[in-house]
């Protein structure tokens, strides 16, 4: 049956209206699906965007680290060098370079630069135990004590060496013993000076009695003398924990010495021991504090009566003062005409509680060296030839010196 014409149109018309409707619902969700990617790929380059940022700035940090962990590595007193499995040293800082002996930058082979070095990290390796004993690794360098430590878990990793500073580990050994006299000398002022007086007291009254046998009147002087040796080593002691800062100002060396002989002959009444004073530079300056510089001259002064002299002989002691080159460190010297010093007990002389004596308390010479230190000078020892003793103090420059 023929269609009509009108039924025809009208569902023609129906058909368009409804693929439309259907063409407006794809594009309503091709129109969604696309701004939601637009906003998932935003989303995905603003996270892109912050990590970069991220990962430049952790960049920076991570280099800024480097480089300053760089340059502790190259300040630190102890050596450093980092050593391959064959024993070729791949790095190293400044001490570490120093203390094998400032070798030529195309030399690595540690078997080479040091067999005794080579030795020890191969007893590492074997034995996983450190030897504590010094070695010298080059002519004119410090000892040191090398320790090891591995980079990494395989067999074959790189080893990390520290070349550690005998005198540095002294020092901290010795600043160590100096805390532990500081906390004990306020018990020792109390626990030992006061008994030690009721001692020292009663012997003296002991001493006065007129029916004591000679040889109890020996014994009497033992003990008065022991006590005021015990009394030296706590004032020592006592003198070593209450120090006092020092003060530096500019002084003219000449005029300091010929106060200090002054005061030191009205004081100990030398008798027939000789001393003077002899300036080989009139212009003698340093920085020092006065007091502290006194302090020590006049203990090296007291040690040369006593020490420095022949047997049955009157002591014969100089002080010196020159400054052979303005721009270096004025000298003092404290010489003797005695029998100077053997050789091995040289090394130990400014070492706490080292003595020879008998009634020596082993701290003098410490304190002038703890003394001169806080004041950025040193002291040594200088045998005199002929026989004799010198003491050698020197002091810091005045920075006006240092410029001129």
């Amino acid at each position: 049956m023929p269609v009509s014409p009108c039924f025809r149109e009208s569902f023609y018309a129906l058909s368009l209206e409804r693929s439309s409707d259907r063409n407006l619902a794809q594009a309503a969700l091709l129109g969604t699906a696309f701004f939601l990617t637009v906003a998932i790929f935003y989303w995905l380059a603003r996270l892109t965007r912050q990590s970069q940022e991220l990962a430049e700035r952790q960049g920076v940090d991570i280099a800024n680290l480097a480089q300053i962990n760089e340059l502790i590595i190259q300040r630190m007193r102890t050596g450093i060098l980092v050593l391959d499995g064959d024993g070729k040293v791949r790095r190293f800082n400044e001490s570490g370079w120093y203390l094998l002996g400032t070798p030529p930058s195309s030399e690595s082979d540690v078997r080479k630069l040091s067999p005794d070095l080579f030795d020890r990290w191969r007893y590492w390796l074997t034995t996983g135990k450190h030897n504590n004993v010094p070695i010298q690794i080059a002519q004119g360098v410090p000892a040191v004590v090398p320790r090891f430590t591995r980079l990494g878990g395989e067999d074959d990793a790189a080893t990390l060496c520290f070349l550690e500073d005998e005198s540095m580990v002294y020092r901290r050994a010795e600043e160590l013993t100096l805390a532990s006299l500081g906390r004990l000398s306020a018990s020792i002022a109390h626990e030992v000076r006061n008994p030690l007086g009721a001692i020292s007291h009663a012997a003296q009254l002991l001493a006065e009695s007129e029916e004591l046998l000679d040889a109890d009147r020996r014994l009497i002087e033992i003990i008065i003398n022991h006590c005021g040796r015990v009394n030296g080593i706590v004032e020592n002691v006592l003198q070593l924990s209450r120090r006092e800062r020092s003060r530096p100002e500019c002084i003219s060396l000449g005029p300091w010495g010929q106060v200090l002989i002054n005061d030191f002959k009205q004081a100990q009444h030398l008798g027939q021991d000789q001393l003077r004073l002899v300036i080989d530079s009139r212009d003698a300056r340093a920085l020092v504090d006065p007091s502290q510089l006194t302090q020590a001259v006049w203990n090296l002064l007291r040690n040369a009566i006593r020490y420095g002299r022949q047997p049955d002989q009157p002591a014969e002691i100089t002080l010196r003062i020159r400054q052979p080159n303005p721009t270096q460190g004025a000298l003092v010297e404290i010489i003797d005409r005695g029998p100077g010093i053997p050789a091995p007990h040289q090394r130990q002389l400014f070492e706490p509680f080292f003595t020879t004596r008998a009634d020596g308390t082993g701290l003098g010479l410490y304190i002038c060296k703890q003394l001169l230190g806080a004041n950025q000078g040193s002291i040594e020892y200088v045998a005199v030839p002929g026989g004799g003793s010198c003491f050698r103090i020197q002091l810091a420059v005045p920075q006006r010196d240092m410029v001129a």
